[in-house]
C-alpha cells in the first residue's frame, strides 16, 4: 500500500516469514554455525529455541533452502500438538509416503524403510520438527526412538527440534533425560540489540530498493522502536509498517519521534502494542509507554 508512496519495490515489513529478508545478526549467525557443525556430525538432535517472533521459522526456511541442492534430504514437519501416531503419519506424508499404514507398527516400518532408501542413495535424512513445544510427551519420545535407526553403522536420520523457549525447559526435565542425552547442540535465538534493531530496519528497507531519504528515518526512532519491541522482529515489523503507513497518510517522507509517538498511541488504543503482550517482562517498554502517554496529555 505505502510502498508506492515511498518508491519501494515491495512491502518491507510483512509479518509472514521470508528468507528474502533474513537478517544475519549475531545470534542468527551463531546458530547457523552450530547447525553447520551438527550437519558435519550427521547424527543426534539439534535443539533450536526462541521467543515467539524472533525469526525461528525464517531461520529454518533458510537452512532448508540452502540444503535443497546438497546431499542432505531435509523434510520439515509441522507439529501442532501431535501425539506419537499422528506425528508418524505427518512425518511419512512429509516424506512423500502416500499410504503410511493403518497402525503404528506399520508406520514405523515404512518410516525406517524410507529413511534407509535415502541413506542407500548416499544422502542423510534431516527431519525438522517445527513448533515442537506443542508435541505430546509420547511424540517427543517417538522422536528420540527415530534417532536409533541405523544402517551399516550409520545413522539414518538427524533431527531438528524447533520451538519456543519452554521446549528447552521441558527437555531438561528428568522425564526426558534420554532425549536430552541425544542433543548434539542446543541454540537459543536471542532478540535483537538496539544497534541490531537499527540494522534490521535498514536491511529490510534496502531489500526493497530503499533510497535513503525516502523515507528518511530520524536517528532517535531506533532506540524507541527497540525499547517498545524488545528487539523482537515481528513487533519491529508491526511498528515500522504502521509508521510508514502513517507517513503516507500525513504526506511526510521524514519520519520523526513525533510520528512514532502517534503510531504507538494508536497501537495502544487498538491493544496491539507489544508491551500489552509482553506484560511484566517488559519493564523498560512500560516506562516508554508511560512517557508517551505523558507527552500525549501535554
Amino acid at each position: 500500500m505505502y510502498e508506492k508512496y515511498f518508491s519501494l519495490t515491495a512491502e518491507p515489513f510483512r509479518m509472514s516469514p521470508s528468507i528474502r529478508f533474513s537478517f544475519q545478526h549475531q545470534s542468527y549467525k551463531k546458530i547457523k554455525s552450530h547447525v553447520q557443525y551438527a550437519l558435519f556430525k550427521s547424527e543426534g538432535i539439534v535443539l533450536i529455541t526462541g521467543r515467539p517472533g524472533t525469526g525461528k521459522t525464517s531461520l529454518v526456511d533458510e537452512i532448508t533452502y540452502k540444503l535443497a541442492k546438497s546431499r542432505i534430504a531435509v523434510t520439515k514437519v509441522s507439529c501442532d500438538g501431535l501425539d506419537s501416531e499422528n506425528l508418524l503419519q505427518a512425518t511419512l506424508h512429509a516424506l512423500g509416503v502416500q499410504e503410511p499404514g493403518g497402525n503404528k507398527a506399520t508406520m514405523l516400518r515404512n518410516l525406517e524403510k524410507r529413511l534407509s532408501e535415502t541413506r542407500a542413495d548416499g544422502r542423510l535424512s534431516v527431519l525438522m520438527f517445527d513448533e515442537a513445544q506443542t508435541l505430546t510427551d509420547d511424540a517427543l519420545e517417538q522422536i528420540r526412538i527415530m534417532t536409533n535407526y541405523q544402517s551399516g553403522g550409520q545413522p539414518l536420520v538427524q533431527v531438528f527440534l524447533v520451538g519456543q523457549s519452554e521446549l528447552r525447559e521441558r527437555v531438561l526435565t528428568p522425564a526426558f533425560e534420554q532425549l536430552h542425552q541425544r542433543i548434539l547442540t542446543s541454540c537459543h535465538l536471542e532478540p535483537l540489540s538496539q544497534e541490531e534493531t537499527r540494522g534490521y530496519i535498514h536491511h529490510r528497507l534496502a531489500a526493497v530498493g530503499w533510497k535513503e531519504g525516502n523515507p528518511e528515518l530520524a536517528e532517535e526512532l531506533f532506540p524507541m522502536i527497540h525499547s517498545i519491541s524488545q528487539g523482537i522482529p515481528r513487533w519491529i515489523n508491526l511498528i515500522c509498517s504502521r509508521l510508514l503507513l502513517h507517513g503516507m497518510a500525513e504526506d511526510s517522507r521524514h519520519l520523526s519521534l513525533h510520528d512514532l509517538n502517534a503510531v504507538l498511541l494508536d497501537l495502544r488504543e487498538e491493544n496491539l502494542l507489544p508491551v500489552a503482550t509482553l506484560g511484566a517482562q517488559s519493564r523498560e517498554s512500560g516506562v516508554a509507554v508511560r512517557a508517551l502517554e505523558a507527552r500525549s496529555a501535554d
